[in-house]
């Protein structure tokens, strides 16, 4: 009877143990997952700025280019003969 008493306290033992490591286990499961989430929210935020500033480059872009098509239309304007510029 010692023996088996002493056979099922040991398995008890173990059993809390190894409920012990999952408990552990689960409780870092939970906080990766939830620095995951956390990551992937930060992510999302750095991507969506990305874009907008994609967008500002590309409007800022058009303005340029807007704004060096009208000096060479003044260039040229500016390099006429004076007097195809003066109405007869």
């Amino acid at each position: 009877m010692n023996q088996s008493t002493s056979t099922v306290e040991e398995l008890q033992s173990q059993a809390v143990k190894a409920q012990s490591d999952i408990d552990d286990k689960q409780a870092r499961l939970d906080a990766l997952q939830s620095e995951v989430v956390g990551l992937t929210q930060t992510i999302d935020q750095a991507n969506a700025k990305a874009e907008n500033s994609i967008a500002k480059r590309d409007e800022l872009q058009a303005k340029l280019d807007q704004a060096n098509s009208e000096i060479e239309r003044l260039k040229g304007e500016l390099n006429q003969p004076k007097d195809a510029l003066v109405p007869e």
